[in-house]
């Protein structure tokens, strides 16, 4: 323990709360590796899950080819650039969107991966 020149009780307190700051998280505060016991995302992570299972299916797909990340924000910003939400995705509307998703997936991860992910997302059916 850190004792200032004349004992200050002070620095004693200040030593003491800086260790105790540094393991114990403040209350109404949640430490930053402290997972949900129900779902074992990170807290401050947590992102609300789609509720349609043909966008779950379309971003199952994506996040083999590209990661879960980039998954989520792909189908999310295509269904957007065909009118549409990834909770409101039908299947007349896989097409369409297939198409968006290879040119998105072409763009980054070649031509092939995009050809590839497209054709699994035509042939999804529900």
């Amino acid at each position: 323990m850190y004792i200032a020149r004349g004992g200050s009780t002070r620095a004693i307190c200040y030593n003491f709360w800086w260790k105790s700051a540094r393991t114990v998280p403040s209350p109404g505060k949640t430490a930053a590796a402290e997972p949900f016991p129900e779902s074992g995302a990170w807290r401050g992570t947590q992102e609300t899950a789609v509720a349609n299972k043909l966008a779950m299916e379309v971003e199952k797909i994506l996040s083999a080819a590209v990661g879960d990340f980039i998954a989520k924000a792909t189908v999310k910003k295509n269904c957007e650039l065909i009118g549409t939400t990834p909770d409101d995705l039908t299947a007349d509307q896989l097409p369409a969107l297939a198409e968006k998703i290879e040119r998105s997936v072409s763009f980054f991860s070649g031509k092939e991966v995009g050809m590839g992910v497209a054709e699994k997302i035509r042939s999804i059916r529900v």
